[in-house]
């Protein structure tokens, strides 16, 4: 969001709605289409974000501040749960990977790639 308010409140406000439209739609499909629909929203948030930086190209470098903090944060640095001797009932929310015994893995759509 800081780095959306260098075109304003307003701007800013439009640019999280599109973000989060896209998430919406990413969460929303069904898993046989997961990946052609993060694709089609990756290139369409790059290409929202190339327009940002086209008009604003002094945020590259806080742009670049922001993914080199996203790339610390899942070098090894992020919370993991192992669940061993569960039962066909047991659910577990993570925020991080999830390993379970019998070779179960799972990651959030949202944080795939």
């Amino acid at each position: 969001a800081r780095l959306f308010r260098r075109g304003g409140e307003e701007s800013a406000a439009q640019e999280l709605r599109l973000i989060d439209a896209a998430r919406q739609r990413l969460v929303d499909s069904s898993e046989s289409e997961r990946g052609s629909v993060e694709d089609r929203l990756r290139n369409e948030l790059m290409i929202q974000l190339a327009a940002f930086l086209q008009k604003h190209p002094d945020a590259a470098q806080e742009l670049q501040d922001l993914v080199d903090q996203a790339k610390g944060a899942n070098d090894g640095g992020g919370a993991r749960t192992s669940v061993h001797h569960n039962t066909d009932s047991m659910v577990v929310i993570s925020g991080g990977d999830i390993n379970a015994s019998g070779g179960f893995h799972y990651r959030a759509p949202e944080q795939s790639r």
